[in-house]
Parts: C-alpha cells; sequence; structure tokens
C-alpha cells in the first residue's frame, strides 16, 4: 500500500483574481495547480449582476494561458438590492455556483456590500429554492468590536436571524475566544523573545507577525502585559507616563 496520497488537481475554494494587470498576472499560477477555482466577486466596481459576472468570466477566460485547463467557478456579489429575478438569472445562466455576502466595509472592496439584512429575505428565498449556495465573510465590521470576536458576534447577530433563529439572548460571554488565545499566544512569544535579545520592536513589525493592522490591535484595547502576567504589572504600568510599555 502505497504511504502517499497525492492531489492531482484540488480545487481552490477561494480566489481572488482581481482584473486586468493583476489578473494577468496571478491567473497563471492558479490555473497551473488546480483545475477550478471558487472566484471572489469584490472587484471595483463590485460584481453584483449576472451580465458583470459573465463579462468577468469571459476576461478570465481569454488571460488563461493556451494549454490551461481551468474552470471558474463565478458568484455573485450581493447586496441590500440584489432581488429573487437576480438570484433567478444568475441561477439559470449556469456559470454562477454561489452568491457573496459582505458585511458593508468589513474587508477589501466591500464597501457597496450589505447593510440592512432584512432586505435579502427575498434573494436568499431565491437561492434556497434554486439550491444556489451562500457564501459568507462572516463578521461585523463595527470597529467597538474586537478584531477577534467579529466573527462570533456576526453569527449570533447576523446568522442566527439568516436562518430564522433570530437572537439567542441570555448566552454566557466567553471568558476568551480560541483564535483570541492563540494570537496572544503567538504575542507573548515575540515579546519575551525580544526580550531576551535585547530588542525593541516596531509596532509595524508585532502587527505584520500576527498578520492585523495597527489600527485593529490598537483597537482592541489590549493591555498585554496584563493580560499575560496579571495585574503585578499595574504599579509599573501606572508609571509609564509616555506610553512606552
Amino acid at each position: 500500500m502505497s504511504a502517499q496520497l497525492r492531489l492531482r488537481r484540488p480545487d481552490d475554494m477561494h480566489l481572488h483574481l482581481r482584473d486586468g494587470a493583476a489578473l494577468a498576472a496571478v491567473l497563471p499560477f492558479s490555473a497551473a495547480r488546480f483545475a477550478r477555482a471558487i472566484v471572489m466577486p469584490n472587484l471595483v466596481p463590485p460584481l453584483t449582476t449576472t451580465a458583470q459576472v459573465q463579462a468577468y468570466r469571459a476576461r478570465i477566460l481569454a488571460a488563461l494561458p493556451p494549454s490551461a485547463k481551468f474552470e471558474p467557478l463565478m458568484t455573485l456579489f450581493l447586496t441590500d438590492e440584489t432581488s429573487a429575478t437576480e438570484i433567478g438569472l444568475a441561477h439559470a445562466c449556469g456559470q454562477i455556483f454561489g452568491a457573496k455576502l459582505y458585511p458593508a466595509g468589513a474587508t477589501t472592496h466591500s464597501e457597496a456590500g450589505v447593510r440592512d439584512y432584512g432586505r435579502l429575505e427575498g434573494a436568499l428565498a431565491a437561492m434556497s429554492t434554486l439550491d444556489l449556495p451562500l457564501l459568507v465573510h462572516g463578521e461585523v465590521p463595527d470597529h467597538d468590536i474586537d478584531v477577534f470576536d467579529r466573527e462570533e458576534r456576526f453569527i449570533e447577530r447576523v446568522l442566527a436571524a439568516v436562518n430564522g433563529n433570530g437572537d439567542r439572548p441570555g448566552r454566557a460571554e466567553p471568558t476568551i475566544r480560541p483564535e483570541r488565545f492563540a494570537r496572544l499566544v503567538t504575542l507573548a512569544s515575540i515579546l519575551i523573545a525580544a526580550g531576551r535579545a535585547g530588542e525593541r520592536l516596531q509596532m509595524a513589525e508585532v502587527c505584520g507577525r500576527l498578520q492585523i493592522s495597527e489600527a485593529e490591535l490598537r483597537g482592541n484595547g489590549w493591555n498585554v502585559i496584563k493580560v499575560i502576567w496579571g495585574s503585578r504589572w499595574d504599579p509599573l504600568l501606572a508609571r509609564d507616563t509616555r506610553g512606552i510599555l
């Protein structure tokens, strides 16, 4: 029996090809390694109609290397204005394999995304009837919510309502999210290693290692020393009037 498992032609289930020069640069690498890919619709402007998606698909196929065997699986960008009729057109064209829900402002090129989820009722009902998959960027874009809690808040506030479950009051708040704990452990290891080496780290370098922006890190309101080592550091932190610590 072979001890190896070979993936001959996998699918890429989340691919950003963008457009123009970026499309021409990225597509050959994806097509060389993947048989198919779910292509994201958050271009500028976003692909909010079936006709726009079909035109983009044509540009992708035109940009493929001559010998490439690659199938782009297209998606529609959902907005407050997406109608059941548009969902029907998307399904009927045979080239669109899902509709992507971006909360407005949550990620790159998502400004035209959904703001009022109640206005999606008709589109979602049509998707359910036609068995068109809903693809979700699941986070709330509220800046007053910790970046590591935004996915959970999306599930509580939006996904439960979309599924018809309504709010779930009285649910206990978790003391710490697993992904936040992982980031805190990573941050602790970065700071400890720097301290042992006598290095002074810049904020940009720390954020780069954590893969979050400086604004997100500052917006979390973290007191990193207290989180990692406890309240015994309070007297020292109180003396730090310049924010060095």
